[in-house]
């Protein structure tokens, strides 16, 4: 039961990670990102809503999937150096 309860808890804290690392882009590109990931919305009805071509909102979904693997993976690293510190200290 506990290893299931520990389970949970790295499950919870990776979705606080990536909900903290979407919430940190750029407007333009959350805009288009949760458009598309989360409201399933083309990429040419998000590029009608934003005003923009569906080129641009390709290289928006481009650089914001770039920056959340940048921002996660950063992330996910001090929490595994801080883990280790841990573990010998």
């Amino acid at each position: 039961m506990i290893a299931r309860r520990s389970g949970l808890a790295v499950r919870q804290e990776q979705i606080l990670a990536v909900q903290q690392a979407v919430m940190a882009l750029p407007l333009d590109l959350r805009t288009a990102l949760i458009l598309f990931e989360y409201e399933g919305q083309t990429t040419a009805e998000i590029a009608e809503a934003l005003a923009c071509t569906p080129k641009a909102v390709e290289n928006r979904l481009y650089r914001a999937r770039l920056l959340l693997k940048r921002a996660l993976f950063s992330a996910h690293s001090v929490a595994a150096g801080r883990a280790s510190r841990s573990l010998v200290g």
